[in-house]
């Protein structure tokens, strides 16, 4: 039953990433609006920024998820190392979404990736650790970034 929920986490952050790219495509052909006469001028988000940003807030879900189920006794430490090992695939993905110009904040994407591979996992079988300074400095960031485009994370991990 764990395979399956494990699967269906990776399936639902591929899908994430896939999904709003197309969406952020059609929204990038589609006509601008027109300004609005207002004193004050409200910005659309950035619908690749977006993509991202969601993108991210799907990993924070499942790593803070996995993470009590873990502190519940739900779930082994090899089970919380798979859901751990999702997120290196997830921002590759992001990567590759970047490179059509479907997914932003590609600089903020490659400190992630650099903040994984310079923390070291706590868990046996674990690629990194998600608690790490260096991650959650990284993702301190991106979180800036995303409320910036007025589309922020809401699931963010804790350091522990």
């Amino acid at each position: 039953m764990r395979k399956v929920r494990l699967t269906g986490m990776v399936a639902t952050q591929v899908a994430a990433v896939l999904v709003l790219a197309g969406c952020s495509t059609a929204a990038a052909s589609s006509p601008p609006h027109a300004p609005h006469t207002t004193a004050a001028t409200v910005h659309e988000p950035d619908q690749s920024i977006a993509t991202t940003c969601l993108t991210l807030e799907t990993v924070n879900t499942s790593l803070l998820d996995a993470a009590s189920d873990r502190d519940q006794g739900t779930y082994t430490d090899a089970q919380y190392a798979a859901v751990i090992n999702t997120v290196p695939m997830t921002l590759h993905l992001l990567d590759l979404a970047h490179l059509d110009g479907t997914a932003g904040l590609a600089a903020d994407v490659g400190l992630l990736e650099d903040a994984i591979k310079s923390s070291p996992a706590i868990i046996a079988g674990a690629q990194f650790d998600p608690g790490s300074a260096a991650y959650r400095s990284a993702l301190s960031s991106t979180v800036a970034d995303c409320a910036t485009n007025q589309t922020p994370i809401r699931n963010i991990v804790q350091g522990g």
